[in-house]
């Protein structure tokens, strides 16, 4: 009997027709997914910190990163000649002539600018010396550095050669600790003609800097004043293409610092930091709740350098370090040791430049500010310090005292009467 071959009924097609699309739906999914990989999920706040803690960088190989700094240097122009911004017209009355030819007279900014030739890795050659003042102090750096091109420089005037007591002050004991370490390339820049005459009769190396202290930096106590003066005075060791190691004379040099910096970065400075931590910085985190998912942030902490122990390369960066502290000392009453550290650290944005130099920390054991010794090396075994600087204790003249007796003089015992930080019992 045959079978008449009809129509499908109403429920079979409307079943054919969910199964042909379920078939295209998944057919569409399947493909989207081949071409188009889902993203990670989004991450909960734990693995969030999971990931900070666990991420890591494979870092350069020292070929590699010796290749690459090749590179680099090798796309660098060799022995350009650079010369500072242009200023307008000098306005000065001291000026002699309208053109400002660089004259000792003069001491505004535009008079006292200088074309430094630079060779190779931006070390400048010999410069060509600008002033009177420079020439004579050309003629003292290749006697006493001939072949280094780095000096050791302390800036001062006559009231610290000697102590009230009528012992040698502290730029007296800090020459001497100079002569005992053996540094032959030092230099004081004597602000006054009473110093100047008390390094010709004591034999120690100098020059006659007269420098008239800014009109804001009045009042801001004669330590402040002097230091500030520093920056004006090193331009004339960079402009000649000597790189200075500059010190206060609250320091004591116990070995030569020459044979401890790298050389690596344009300043290598002194840290106020008393630890590791502080000294070298540390990624410090943020937590701002009302952000959420990114209430995480991380920013970079570290103490500023002490403006007054540090090494500059010389070139047209440390060059322009220099001037920009000048500048902003001459306008405004500031401590010079923060505006050096803004111009310094704090990130170029904007309109506002910097002078975009590297910066490397000096060994915080070998060159010692007083809090790390006072609160924390003097208390344990540790190699001899090439530098300690008395900064953070008022008593500083008392302190070297005692530190010459202790490093010198072999007297294990001459810090023990002095507290950690300047109250008792500390």
């Amino acid at each position: 009997m045959e079978t008449r071959r009809g129509r499908p009924s109403g429920d079979a097609a409307l079943s054919q027709l969910v199964v042909a699309v379920a078939v295209g739906v998944i057919v569409g999914f399947i493909a989207a997914v081949a071409l188009h990989p889902p993203s990670a999920a989004v991450p909960t706040i734990e693995q969030q910190q999971q990931q900070q803690t666990t991420t890591s960088v494979t870092p350069l190989s020292l070929s590699e990163l010796n290749d690459l700094c090749s590179s680099r240097a090798d796309q660098q122009p060799r022995n350009q000649r650079l010369e500072l911004p242009a200023q307008a017209p000098c306005e000065c009355p001291s000026c002699p002539t309208p053109s400002c030819p660089q004259t000792e007279k003069c001491k505004c900014a535009p008079c006292t600018q200088a074309v430094v030739a630079t060779g190779d890795n931006g070390f400048p050659t010999m410069g060509t010396p600008q002033t009177d003042t420079q020439r004579a102090l050309l003629d003292i750096l290749q006697n006493i550095a001939p072949t280094e091109k780095e000096v050791l420089v302390a800036v001062s005037d006559h009231n610290l050669i000697k102590h009230w007591t009528g012992q040698p002050g502290m730029l007296a004991l800090w020459v001497q600790s100079v002569k005992r370490s053996g540094v032959k390339n030092y230099i004081v820049a004597a602000l006054d003609e009473e110093l100047a005459s008390w390094c010709r009769a004591n034999d120690v190396n100098y020059y006659l800097r007269k420098t008239e202290m800014p009109s804001t930096q009045h009042g801001t106590g004669s330590n402040h004043a002097t230091s500030a003066l520093k920056f004006w005075i090193l331009q004339d060791f960079v402009q000649l293409g000597y790189a200075p190691f500059l010190s206060d004379v609250d320091v004591v040099v116990l070995r030569n610092p020459f044979d401890y910096v790298k050389r690596d970065a344009d300043v290598e400075g002194m840290s106020d930091g008393f630890d590791e931590t502080t000294a070298y910085g540390e990624i410090q985190g943020h937590d701002d709740p009302t952000m959420g998912w990114s209430r995480y942030a991380q920013k970079i902490g570290h103490f500023v350098f002490n403006s007054g122990l540090f090494y500059l390369r010389a070139n047209k960066r440390t060059l322009d370090l220099l001037q920009m502290v000048e500048k902003k000392l001459a306008v405004i009453k500031a401590w010079d040791q923060s505006v050096f550290n803004e111009f310094l650290f704090l990130l170029p944005h904007g309109d506002r430049n910097g002078p975009l130099c590297s910066q490397r920390v000096l060994q915080i054991d070998l060159f010692v500010n007083s809090k790390r010794l006072f609160k924390t090396l003097r208390k344990r075994p540790h190699d001899m310090p090439v530098m300690i600087h008395v900064n953070y204790h008022p008593d500083k003249y008392e302190r070297m005292v005692a530190i010459i007796k202790r490093y010198v003089d072999g007297d294990n015992r001459a810090l023990d009467p002095f507290p950690g930080g300047s109250e008792p019992g500390s």
